[in-house]
C-alpha cells in the first residue's frame, strides 16, 4: 500500500467527497548563491496510513524501517508519484513547473508515524530576487490532504539576507472542483 497505488486507485473512478490520507510537511528552500535549487519536503503520515506501510514494507515488524525495507519503499513510490509531480507545485512569475532534474526519498519513522524525506532537484534554478517563486504541496485529487507543520512551515537554508517567505491560502491556485485552496508559499528576495 504505497501512496502512488492508493492515489491511482482512489482517482480511478468517481471522485471521492474528502482525503483518505493525511499528511503533514514542511520544506526546506535550499539556496546555492542565489538560487533557489533544491525543496526538501518532510512529510509525516497519518496513523492508518503509517499503519498500513509499517504491515506492508516492516518486514520484521519493529516499526522501523531498515535499508532493505526503505529500498522496497522507494522502488514504488519514487516512481509511482512521478505522474503526480510529488504533488510539488512550483510556480515561476506565475507560469507552473513540475520539471525536476532530480528526486530521492528517505523513509523513516517516528513512532507510530511514518516520515517521507524527499530531496527535489528543480531543473532549473531560480533566483527570487529576479522571479516570481511560489511553492505549494497538494494532491490534485484530493485523496491526500497535505498541510503546512505550523507554527513553522518552511526553512531558508543558505539564502541570502534579504530572503522572506509567507504562507498562506491562495484562492487563485484552487483544485479539486475549485474547492480546496492550496496554502501557497511565497518567497521574496530583494535585488542584490
Amino acid at each position: 500500500m504505497t501512496l502512488g497505488f492508493l492515489i491511482g486507485a482512489g482517482t480511478a473512478g468517481t471522485a471521492a467527497a474528502h482525503a483518505h490520507v493525511f499528511v503533514v510537511d514542511t520544506v526546506e528552500v535550499v539556496f546555492s548563491g542565489q538560487q533557489v535549487t533544491v525543496l526538501k519536503l518532510r512529510w509525516a503520515f497519518d496513523e492508518l496510513f503509517s499503519d498500513g506501510m509499517f504491515s506492508d514494507f516492516d518486514t520484521n515488524g519493529d516499526r522501523l524501517f531498515d535499508a532493505a525495507e526503505v529500498d522496497s519503499i522507494r522502488a514504488v513510490s519514487v516512481e509511482s508519484m512521478k505522474e503526480f509531480g510529488y504533488f510539488t507545485h512550483v510556480w515561476v512569475d506565475g507560469e507552473l513547473t513540475q520539471s525536476f532534474a532530480d528526486v530521492t526519498l528517505d523513509v523513516t519513522s517516528e513512532g507510530n508515524i511514518v516520515i517521507y524525506e524527499w530531496a527535489i532537484t528543480l531543473a532549473k534554478p531560480v533566483d527570487p530576487s529576479q522571479n516570481k517563486l511560489e511553492i505549494s504541496i497538494f494532491d490534485d485529487s484530493y485523496y491526500v490532504d497535505v498541510v503546512l507543520y505550523m507554527p513553522n512551515p518552511v526553512k531558508l537554508q543558505a539564502s541570502p539576507e534579504s530572503c522572506s517567505y509567507k504562507a498562506a491560502e491562495d484562492d487563485t491556485k484552487a483544485y479539486y472542483y475549485d474547492s480546496i485552496y492550496p496554502e501557497v508559499i511565497s518567497l521574496s528576495c530583494s535585488g542584490q
